[in-house]
Parts: structure tokens; C-alpha cells; sequence
């Protein structure tokens, strides 16, 4: 991501220029391995360390002070932020979507490889997770414990 942003010049961008750049491209990159593995925090405090430094406009050895703090540029416009993504929430939810998949598209490829291999006579509720389990699937099964646990 870094080599991505060598060429651009942040400072020379008005906030909602940035704003653009941050959500199209520094959003983007992550996205589709978010959609399938929960990603280490030190990835995740990587990759969110490099969108803030981009948006301050502190690329490269320069010193900077934040102006604002990062959960305050995480709120939705609505709410007086710059509506960036907190990537560990967006990793959940896109892994929360593989979710939705299985109860919703069960004749999927998807859905019937997850069934076959981790859940064959229960529903994904019930199922467990253990080492031998492929990063997808402890991926999916840390949310659904956490969906599980807001169910009745």
C-alpha cells in the first residue's frame, strides 16, 4: 500500500479529496481478503496506521500531529465524522455476509462445502471450530459466535 501512495501528495489534496482516494483505493485493497480471513490486528493497526498517515498528510519521514482523533474521522458524516471505515468492524461484517450465505443461498457451492466439511448434521450454530478448521472457517465461526450471541 505504501508503494501505492509514493506518487500522491495528500497535502495537496483538499479533505474531501482525500476522503475519495482514502475510500476508493486504501479501503479497497484489503477488501477481498477481509471478505474471507479475520486479519491480525497488527495488519489491521498496519493498514489503518497508513490510511491515517495519508489522510493527515504524513507519508514518508515527516513528523505530523493529528488533528483529530481516529474515532472521531470514523463517524458517519451524519454524525460530524468523514465516514472512514474502522477496517476491524468492515472485516467482520464482510465475513458476516459469508454468514448470511449459508442460511440464505444453501445450495450454494459455498454453503454446501461449509456444511459437508464443518457442520454435516447441525446448523452452523452448533458447529465447532478447531485447529485442524481452515482460516475461513474459524473466520466465519468467530462471527457466528458473535451473532449467536445476540440471538434469543
Amino acid at each position: 500500500m505504501e508503494g501505492t501512495l509514493k506518487g500522491w501528495k495528500s497535502e495537496a489534496m483538499s479533505p474531501p479529496g482525500r476522503g475519495v482516494m482514502e475510500k476508493v483505493v486504501l479501503e479497497s485493497v484489503p477488501v477481498y481478503t477481509m471478505t474471507t480471513f479475520i486479519l491480525p490486528k497488527t495488519t489491521i493497526k498496519m493498514v489503518t496506521s497508513i490510511i491515517r498517515d495519508f489522510w493527515w498528510g504524513k507519508l514518508g519521514p515527516k513528523k505530523g500531529i493529528y488533528m483529530d482523533g481516529w474515532d472521531g474521522l470514523c463517524k458517519s458524516k451524519e454524525k460530524g465524522g468523514n465516514g472512514l471505515k474502522k477496517l476491524e468492524i468492515m472485516n467482520l461484517s464482510l465475513i458476516a455476509n459469508n454468514g448470511w450465505r449459508l442460511f440464505h443461498q444453501p445450495n450454494s457451492i459455498f454453503s454446501k462445502t461449509m456444511k459437508g466439511r464443518y457442520f454435516p448434521n447441525s446448523n452452523p450454530f452448533h458447529a465447532t471450530c478447531n485447529d485442524g478448521s481452515s482460516w475461513a472457517w474459524k473466520g466465519l465461526h468467530k462471527v457466528l459466535m458473535i451473532l449467536k450471541g445476540f440471538s434469543i
